[in-house]
């Protein structure tokens, strides 16, 4: 991912260490993509997805109150 789009990445390191495969799946929310999507595109379950999502929320420190796609939208405005 960092290879097609440096400042994303860039961005979410600033926030916290995140691995490659964390920031692929940031890069999924990003683009907007659904749990169900994510989960058919990457092979995993949907409850696995749900669970990644919370763990990334906490990770990055975004409120519980915030929707986590309005987030990354908001990523770099």
């Amino acid at each position: 991912m960092h290879e097609y789009c440096p400042r994303f990445s860039e961005e979410l390191l600033k926030i916290s260490p995140l691995k490659i495969s964390e920031i692929r799946f940031c890069a999924y929310i990003y683009l907007n993509f659904s749990t169900k999507e994510i989960a058919d595109y990457t092979f995993i379950s949907v409850r696995t997805v749900q669970t990644k999502k919370y763990n990334l929320r906490k990770k990055l420190n975004i409120p519980a109150d915030m929707d986590i796609y309005v987030w990354f939208s908001k990523l770099f405005k």
